[in-house]
């Protein structure tokens, strides 16, 4: 290759679009080809700047990640609730059913409260990254 055919981490930032900081992030994870550090600067190929196609990224594709993973766990977890014994408990018990109704209902409110703490955090949490997200551009 020509080192003409070489741009800086500056020059590739204007090809792109993106910030200095992320061009270095792009050349040190190694997701641009044919990049060289020489000394304390990157030379970046013109062509694989130019070329560049992110993969699935942002908010969006992590919380679609997280959401089919839930998903995941969700229905591993039901297919297991369903493959227990249940007739363990004798229904024509009243005493049997109305004692289970009740745990399995305080075991649901106590499920609804853990996922009401995690949806409160995960709110928090989105709203410091759109502030950082804000503050880098």
């Amino acid at each position: 290759m020509d080192i003409n055919e070489f741009v800086s981490l500056e020059e590739a930032a204007k090809i792109s679009g993106y910030q200095k900081w992320h061009v270095g992030y792009l050349c040190r994870e190694g997701k641009l080809a044919g990049v060289l550090k020489v000394g304390n600067s990157w030379l970046i190929p013109r062509a694989s700047i130019e070329n560049y196609k992110p993969g699935p990224q942002g908010f969006a594709a992590i919380w679609k990640r997280k959401r089919e993973a839930q998903e995941q766990q969700d229905l591993q977890e039901l297919q297991e609730a369903e493959s227990e014994n249940f007739d363990e408990i004798d229904m024509t018990d009243k005493n049997a059913v109305e004692a289970e109704k009740e745990r399995l209902c305080k075991e649901l409110m106590l499920m609804e409260e853990k996922n009401l703490e995690i949806l409160r955090k995960i709110d928090l949490i989105r709203k410091k990254l759109l502030r950082l997200h804000k503050a880098s551009h």
